[in-house]
C-alpha cells in the first residue's frame, strides 16, 4: 500500500510539472510596405515584425474582450536589411476575435501593425497556440514613429493584406519532470517485483 502511494504521488507530481510548464511562443507579422526612415526609405519591400514571449504571461480583459501578452523582445526587419529591436515595451494582442497584432506600450501606446478580418478570423484564439491568418492590414497613420536600435521606424506605405502567425514549439519536458516520472516508473517496477516475489514464496 505504501509503495502504491509513493508511485501515485510521484506520477501526480510529474503530471503537475508537465501541466505547469510554460511554453515559449513566437509571433510574426509579415506585410509589404515602405518607411520614411532608414537606409531603404521609400523603397517598397517585405517588412517582418517578430515578437518573443511566454504563454504563461497571457492576460485577459473581459471588459475589452482582449488578450495581451507582454513580449520579452520585439524586432522589425525591412527587406534583407538588419534586424532591429524595438526599444519601447511591446505586447502581442488579440481583441474580439477580429484583430491581432503588435502594440507599443511606451513611449506611445499605439498599434504597430495588426491583421483584421470581418469574418472574425481570431475567434477562440488566446495568444497561447499556433495560428496563421492572412487578412486585412491595420497600421497607424504615417509619421507615427517607433524607436528601434537602428533608429526611427514608421509606415509610409503598406499592403492591403498581411499575415499574422504564432508558433509554439513542441513541449520539451523539464529535467525535474523527467526525474519525477522516472521515480514513479521505478516505484511501479519495484512494487511489481516484490509482489511477484511474495507470490512465489507461497
Amino acid at each position: 500500500m505504501r509503495i502504491a502511494r509513493v508511485v501515485l504521488g510521484s506520477l501526480l507530481l510529474s503530471s503537475l510539472a508537465f501541466a505547469a510548464h510554460a511554453e515559449p511562443i513566437t509571433f510574426t507579422e509579415t506585410l509589404t510596405g515602405s518607411s520614411y526612415y532608414g537606409p531603404s526609405a521609400g523603397v517598397t519591400e517585405p517588412i517582418t515584425i517578430t515578437g518573443y514571449g511566454d504563454t504563461s504571461n497571457v492576460v485577459y480583459s473581459s471588459a475589452e474582450d482582449e488578450y495581451t501578452l507582454l513580449l520579452s523582445s520585439a524586432t522589425v526587419q525591412m527587406g534583407s536589411g538588419p534586424v532591429e529591436t524595438f526599444t519601447g515595451g511591446v505586447e502581442a494582442f488579440e481583441a474580439d476575435g477580429f484583430i491581432a497584432g503588435f502594440e507599443q506600450l511606451s513611449p506611445l501606446d499605439v498599434n504597430i501593425a495588426a491583421v483584421d478580418g470581418f469574418d472574425d478570423p481570431f475567434t477562440n484564439y488566446a495568444l497561447n497556440s499556433s495560428i496563421s491568418v492572412t487578412d486585412g492590414t491595420q497600421v497607424p497613420a504615417s509619421y507615427t514613429l517607433f524607436n528601434t536600435t537602428g533608429g526611427s521606424f514608421d509606415f509610409a506605405t503598406f499592403s492591403t493584406t498581411a499575415t499574422f502567425s504564432s508558433t509554439v514549439p513542441p513541449a520539451v519536458p523539464e529535467p525535474s519532470s523527467l526525474v519525477l516520472l522516472a521515480t514513479g516508473m521505478l516505484g511501479i517496477t519495484e512494487g511489481m517485483r516484490r509482489k511477484l516475489r511474495n507470490s512465489r514464496a507461497f
